[in-house]
């Protein structure tokens, strides 16, 4: 028996035709799929009582389809917008008071000695050394680089500033923190900008207000990204 719409040949007990879908009887079929929209892809076969229908692989019919990415391996920027550079000021100014705090209190400590301690030469001095002084302030700059270094690098990429203003440090590919190696050559490259060549320094703070993803100069080097929480 042949289809009266496509003319392909089908069995005597089939009720559709295999290529077009169309009733063998003429009446049309509900859902029916015309021979000329029949994609290559779908094969329709017919037999008694039921009709087996083989679909298509939808990945390959539907490609706008985009699967979900997993959290982790998303670029930052899919998850959060990044910091603009007035709360990254405002970020590292809290940072900055909040670990002046023992530097403030180690001086108090050592002025107070040294009011103390006699003196022969000038009995009316009674100021901090400078053997002293030196001591401490490295003794705050590696307070500092470590404070930096462990809360930029590890946890949620926060520190205290970044808390305060809801910012965090993350790695600029992936939604991750940038680990511990990373985030003590940010802070470190830093310091060396500021303690050696101040200008360098403070145009390294004023990239995130031209760059696209809000980075630093040392960001990039570093391939961190700051963005909001």
């Amino acid at each position: 028996m042949a289809c009266a719409s496509c003319g392909a040949d089908a069995d005597l007990d089939a009720l559709f035709c295999w290529r077009c879908g169309e009733r063998l009887d003429g009446a049309p079929a509900v859902g029916a799929v015309p021979p000329t929209k029949l994609d290559a892809s779908y094969l329709v076969m017919a037999a008694s009582p039921a009709v087996i229908t083989l679909a298509p692989a939808y990945e390959a019919l539907e490609p706008d389809v985009v699967q979900p990415t997993p959290a982790s391996v998303r670029p930052p920027e899919a998850l959060d917008p990044f910091a603009g550079w007035w709360p990254r000021g405002a970020s590292l100014m809290i940072d900055l008071v909040a670990c002046s705090v023992p530097l403030w209190i180690a001086f108090t400590i050592a002025g107070a000695a040294a009011a103390r301690s006699p003196r022969v030469l000038h009995p009316g001095e009674g100021t901090v050394s400078d053997a002293v002084a030196t001591a401490l302030v490295l003794s705050w700059i590696a307070l500092l680089l470590g404070y930096f270094t462990v809360l930029n690098g590890r946890f949620r990429g926060q520190t205290l500033g970044n808390f305060a203003v809801g910012l965090a440090v993350r790695d600029a590919g992936q939604d991750r923190t940038i680990g511990l190696l990373r985030g003590f050559f940010r802070f470190l490259l830093r310091l060396v900008l500021y303690g050696f060549f101040l200008i360098p320094g403070v145009v390294n703070d004023l990239f995130p207000l031209w760059t696209k993803r809000r980075q630093t100069l040392i960001d990039k080097i570093v391939r961190s990204v700051v963005v909001k929480r």
